[in-house]
């Protein structure tokens, strides 16, 4: 009898390149957690239970009245389940945050890629623009959105 362990390997493995493509992010401006990418229950499970070799950008967006501006940090992060990889961004991202002055500070972001092979820097301005367009420098539209959130995802 052949065993059942090869199979679920070669399972996983012909997901790669559709985890590849999956992009996850998230931000105060928007009242849940944004997935693209995800054709299947399969997928699913594979996001938040394998390790990946997550790349992740940490954003904070500021205003003081006169200008706007944008800090971001990306962690260098070792293959892990997304817990793991949880664990150490939200430190580093309440770090940044507590490095503003709280009139200035308006929202916190995170953008994550399950693979190293895209360069997040590179992408850094569109990143950027996708949460500035979705109000990530409205103080209004961040607390409405952030209050609509379970209390689970805060």
């Amino acid at each position: 009898m052949k065993s059942r362990k090869g199979k679920k390997r070669n399972a996983l493995k012909a997901l790669q390149p559709a985890l590849d493509n999956v992009v996850l992010y998230s931000a105060h401006c928007f009242d849940q957690m944004q997935i693209i990418g995800v054709k299947n229950r399969a997928i699913h499970e594979a996001i938040f239970n394998q390790s990946h070799k997550f790349n992740i950008m940490l954003l904070t967006f500021c205003s003081d009245g006169a200008s706007q501006w944008v800090d971001t940090f990306i962690p260098n992060i070792s293959p892990c389940k997304s817990r793991e990889a949880q664990d150490i961004c939200d430190p580093i991202s309440e770090k940044m945050i507590a490095n503003h002055n709280p009139k200035h500070f308006i929202c916190s972001a995170w953008y994550c890629t399950l693979t190293d092979k895209i360069d997040l820097k590179a992408m850094e301005q569109d990143i950027v623009e996708l949460f500035r367009s979705a109000g990530a420098f409205d103080r209004q539209i961040c607390n409405l959105a952030w209050n609509m959130r379970p209390e689970n995802e805060k």
